[in-house]
C-alpha cells in the first residue's frame, strides 16, 4: 500500500506559544491559548506516532484504504483550519489596536456642523420676518430658498443617523469576530479526536492477526473522544 504523508504537514503551521498568547491577549486570557496549543501539539504527536504505525503495514483492504482516506481528508481540514486560526489571531491583534469606534468616525462631527448651518439659516429667516411688511419677489424667492435648504440639510442628518446605525463598539472590542475564534480551537481539537480515533481502527485493520496490536487499539480508541 502506498504511504501517505499526513499529519506532518500541520506541524509546519504550529505557532510559538509566545505568539499565541501575545495575539490573544486582546481579548482573552493568555493561558487559555496557552492551553489551546498545548493541546494542539498534543495531539498532532500522538497522530504522528500512530500515522506511523499506520503506515508500517502493507494490507490493502476496502477498510483500510477508506480509513486511510478519511484520515488524509481531516488532516488536511485541519491543516487549513489551523492556517486560518493563524491569520484570524493576526487581524484580531490588529483590530485591538484600532482606537476610534464606529460613534467617532465622523458622524457626530458632520451632524454638529448640519446642526449649525440650519441654525443661521434659521436666524436669517427670523431677521427676514422682521424685514419689510410688503415683501417684494426678491424677498419672497429668498425666503423660500432657505425654507428648502434647511429642509434639505434636515433631510440629510435623517439620513446619515439610518444610513449609519448606532454599534454597540464595547461588546465587540471585548469579544472580536463574536466568538468565532473559540469555537475553532474548539472544531479544530474534535477534528483532531476523529483523526485519533479513525487511525487506530486504520491500524487494527491493517493488523488483523496481531491480537496485541488490535486489542491495544481497540481498547483505546475512545479513550481520546473526551479529552
Amino acid at each position: 500500500m502506498k504511504k501517505l504523508v499526513i499529519g506532518l504537514a500541520v506541524a509546519s503551521l504550529i505557532v510559538p506559544l509566545g505568539f499565541a498568547a501575545s495575539a490573544m491577549a486582546d481579548s482573552s486570557p493568555a493561558q487559555q491559548v496557552q492551553q489551546f496549543v498545548s493541546k494542539y501539539q498534543q495531539n498532532l504527536t500522538t497522530e504522528n506516532g500512530l500515522l506511523a504505525k499506520a503506515q508500517a503495514s502493507s494490507t490493502t483492504n476496502v477498510q483500510v484504504a477508506a480509513l486511510s482516506q478519511t484520515v488524509t481528508m481531516l488532516n488536511q481540514s485541519i491543516a487549513g483550519m489551523y492556517a486560518d486560526f493563524q491569520s484570524l489571531l493576526t487581524a484580531r491583534t490588529n483590530l485591538s489596536q484600532l482606537k476610534s469606534s464606529a460613534n467617532s468616525s465622523g458622524l457626530t462631527g458632520a451632524e454638529k456642523s448640519i446642526d449649525n448651518k440650519i441654525n443661521q439659516i434659521n436666524k436669517e429667516l427670523e431677521n427676514l420676518n422682521k424685514g419689510k411688511k410688503g415683501k417684494d419677489n426678491k424677498h419672497k424667492g429668498l425666503y423660500q430658498q432657505l425654507i428648502k435648504d434647511r429642509n434639505d440639510l434636515e433631510k440629510s442628518k435623517k439620513l446619515m443617523q439610518v444610513k449609519i446605525p448606532k454599534v454597540d463598539q464595547a461588546e465587540w472590542n471585548g469579544h472580536p469576530f463574536n466568538g468565532g475564534i473559540p469555537n475553532l480551537e474548539k472544531t479544530i481539537l474534535s477534528l483532531q479526536n476523529s483523526v485519533i480515533h479513525y487511525t487506530k481502527l486504520w491500524i487494527a485493520q491493517a493488523n488483523p492477526g496481531s491480537n496485541t496490536v488490535t486489542g491495544s487499539v481497540y481498547n483505546s480508541v475512545y479513550s481520546n473522544q473526551d479529552s
